[in-house]
């Protein structure tokens, strides 16, 4: 990575996952904001070095941060870390993509009551709700 850093990284929360087992004993020592932002620091040091662009997009699961769905993003203050919200579209020199870190082909396979005959592949017929809806959350 060094050697030929990528230009852009996209990272999907949850960055401090309230499922977390030293969460749920409460054996953080810091606030749950202090520790994001020192994690935040860390990897805004890391990429200023090489150039990388950083993408960071929230989770639900996030513990310091608003649980609900559309998503703020977090509070931007780091240079080259660019916060986005949950779901989002990003354009990245005319390659657009869209994002969220939410586990959609897991809720969309509960709600499947039923598919049509010879649609076998699982995976892509959920893949193809998203597609064909234009959602991020076509339930």
């Amino acid at each position: 990575m060094q050697r030929d850093p990528p230009d852009v990284c996209i990272l999907c929360g949850p960055f401090l996952d309230y499922k977390h087992p030293e969460i749920e004993k409460g054996n953080l020592e810091t606030t749950y904001e202090e520790f994001f932002s020192t994690t935040i620091a860390q990897l805004s040091s890391a990429i200023t070095r090489n150039g990388t662009q950083l993408v960071v997009v929230p989770s639900q699961r996030d513990i310091h941060h608003q649980p609900v769905y559309p998503q703020p993003p977090f509070t931007n203050n780091k240079p080259m870390v660019h916060f986005v919200s949950d779901p989002s579209t990003i354009n990245i020199e005319g390659i657009v993509l869209g994002l969220t870190s939410t586990d959609i082909m897991f809720h969309l396979g509960a709600e499947e009551i039923s598919y049509s005959p010879g649609s076998a592949d699982r995976l892509s017929r959920l893949a193809e709700h998203v597609i064909t809806q234009q959602n991020y959350y076509p339930l």
